[in-house]
């Protein structure tokens, strides 16, 4: 089960964005006795349509493609402390 927070995060778009969805009715959570919000990963990788062979996948082929950046700055002879 997922928190809203964690539940937004998984799908990449805002909390407000989710509660708006869960008020509409276009993605419902299960409520606590002190009305939070909870979405099961069954529930939202239904929503996302997908199965959970699916996403392993996906996430697998996102992990393999990533690319690691260096920034490296470097002086002139003129910046060089004299002295």
């Amino acid at each position: 089960m997922f928190r809203i927070s964690e539940a937004a995060r998984f799908l990449r778009i805002s909390t407000p964005t989710l509660r708006m969805w869960d008020k509409s009715g276009k993605l419902k959570a299960k409520r606590t006795h002190g009305n939070q919000r909870w979405y099961s990963k069954e529930s939202l990788l239904s929503f996302l349509g997908l199965g959970e062979e699916e996403f392993t996948q996906k996430e697998q082929r996102k992990k393999s493609t990533k690319i690691t950046y260096l920034y490296a700055r470097v002086s002139s002879y003129r910046q060089k402390k004299i002295g």
